[in-house]
């Protein structure tokens, strides 16, 4: 296994923000906010469902499949493959994260707002 490089999961962070920023543009014009805002509250409820049951891999595995769902929902599937492609150290950093207490719970209240 390669070392974490800080600075490519920097770059991939860099790369990820602003294609969610603009897909969530995307949906709130063609879907509008209280469609986003069901789809975020169900999507919480599971979330906390997978953190309840202390399964971490599942919720690793759940926030990957919330963010393709968000991006074929705006009708831009494969920048999914493009975010994936770029984030093997940024995935690394964040299930050592998953690790620190609370951090799971401070993830998906991040996402609620």
């Amino acid at each position: 296994m390669w070392p974490i490089c800080l600075d490519m999961a920097r770059q991939a962070h860099f790369l990820r923000r602003p294609a969610e920023i603009e897909t969530l543009r995307l949906l709130d014009q063609t879907h509008g906010a209280d469609e986003m805002l069901d789809a975020s509250e169900t999507l919480q409820k599971r979330m906390n469902l997978r953190l309840d049951n202390s399964k971490l891999s599942s919720f690793d595995e759940r926030g990957r499949t919330f963010h393709h769902a968000i991006l074929a929902t705006a009708g831009v599937p494969d920048v999914t493959a493009v975010v994936r492609r770029n984030s093997g150290h940024i995935d690394r950093l964040r299930r050592l994260s998953l690790l620190s207490t609370g951090k799971a719970a401070q993830i998906i209240r991040d996402h609620g707002s």
